[in-house]
C-alpha cells in the first residue's frame, strides 16, 4: 500500500503526521521536498535554467514551477514502490488529488490511500506547554523517544521568510485542495480524505481573526489520519 499525505505548506507533515503513522506501521518514507531538490537539480543540469523561473505545464492543485517536475518524479517513485509491493509513505505539497486519481485510473493494480491536510482560516502556532497530559498524549501517539529527542526541541512556531514568528494563512489554496478531494470522493473513492486542522481546535480558541493551534490539536489530527490510513475496511 502506498500512503500519500498532501496539502498546503506549514502542515508539519514530516515532523508530526509522518512519525505518528510510522510509529504504528513502520515503512519506507520519503518527501516530495527531497524529490523536488533532485528533479530541480536535474532540470538545471540539462537545461541550465532555473525551474522556479520556467513556465511549466499546469497540473491542477499544484503551484507553478518546481512542483511540476517534483510530482512527475513522485509518480515514478509511487509506481516503483507499488510494483515492488512495498508499504511506503510519501508526503509533501507536490501531491495533487486529481493527479493521484489519474494514476489510479491508469493502473488498476495501484494500491493507494491519500490524505490531504489544510487550514480553513488563519492560524497561529502556540508554543507547547509541557503538561503531563501533553507528554502522555505524545508518548501514546508517537513514542517516548520522539518526545525526548524531537518534540521538546522542535520549533513549533510558523515563521515567515525572514525567520520571524508569523500567523499562517493558506486557506484559499487549502479550499482548492479540499474541493478536489471532495470531487474525487463523490466519484466513490473513499481512499481519499481531506482533514482541516481547524476542526481539531476547540471553539474557544478559533477566534474571530485567527485560530490558536496547539501541538495537541495537531497530534489528534495525526492520529485520525493514521486511523484513516490503517482502516482495514477500506478497499
Amino acid at each position: 500500500m502506498i500512503y500519500l499525505i498532501g496539502g498546503v505548506p506549514g502542515m508539519r507533515k514530516s515532523t508530526v503526521i509522518t512519525p505518528c503513522i510510522c510509529s504504528q506501521k513502520p515503512m519506507y518514507r520519503n518527501s516530495t521536498d527531497l524529490i523536488r531538490a533532485s528533479t530541480s537539480q536535474l532540470y538545471w543540469f540539462i537545461t541550465k535554467r532555473d525551474p522556479r523561473e520556467e513556465k511549466m505545464p499546469e497540473i491542477p492543485e499544484l503551484r507553478t514551477g518546481e512542483d511540476t517536475p517534483a510530482w512527475i518524479g513522485t509518480i515514478g517513485l509511487i509506481r516503483l514502490l507499488n510494483n515492488q509491493k512495498k508499504d511506503a509513505l510519501i508526503e509533501g505539497i507536490a501531491i495533487p488529488p486529481t493527479g493521484v486519481r489519474s494514476l489510479e485510473l491508469q493502473d488498476p493494480n495501484l494500491k493507494v490511500r491519500a490524505a490531504f491536510v489544510g487550514y480553513g482560516k488563519t492560524v497561529e502556532f502556540q508554543v507547547p506547554e509541557w503538561t503531563p497530559e501533553l507528554e502522555k498524549l505524545i508518548e501514546t501517539a508517537i513514542g517516548k523517544e520522539y518526545l525526548e529527542n524531537f518534540a521538546k526541541k522542535h520549533d513549533w512556531m510558523y515563521r515567515d521568510k525572514d525567520g520571524k514568528p508569523s500567523p499562517y494563512n493558506d486557506s484559499l489554496e487549502a479550499r482548492r485542495i479540499e474541493d478536489a478531494v471532495e470531487a474525487v470522493r463523490r466519484s466513490g473513492c473513499e481512499n481519499f480524505k481531506y482533514f482541516d486542522l481547524i476542526d481539531y481546535i476547540p471553539r474557544e480558541r478559533r477566534g474571530e481573526d485567527s485560530a490558536i493551534l496547539r501541538l495537541e490539536d495537531h497530534i489528534n489530527a495525526a492520529m485520525d489520519i493514521r486511523s484513516f490510513f490503517l482502516n482495514k475496511s477500506l478497499t
